[in-house]
């Protein structure tokens, strides 16, 4: 796994196929909730490749409500 950072125009972040998180460097100035949840979402991806009911489970373990 590895963890860049990018100049993304549309996204917050993005996991590939290849085990490579991409982060929106823009995220520095979002509000810590949102920072948060991008780089937890972006790491079950490496579990679970879909938006499917097991990648939300685990994405709300980590950070519930």
């Amino acid at each position: 796994m590895r963890v860049d950072l990018r100049d993304q125009k549309h996204l917050w972040g993005s996991c590939g196929r290849d085990r490579i998180v991409n982060l929106n460097w823009q995220l520095i100035f979002a509000p810590k909730t949102v920072l948060e949840f991008a780089v937890v979402h972006e790491l079950c991806h490496l579990r679970h490749r879909n938006h499917d009911l097991e990648f939300w489970n685990s994405d709300g373990a980590i950070l519930p409500d």
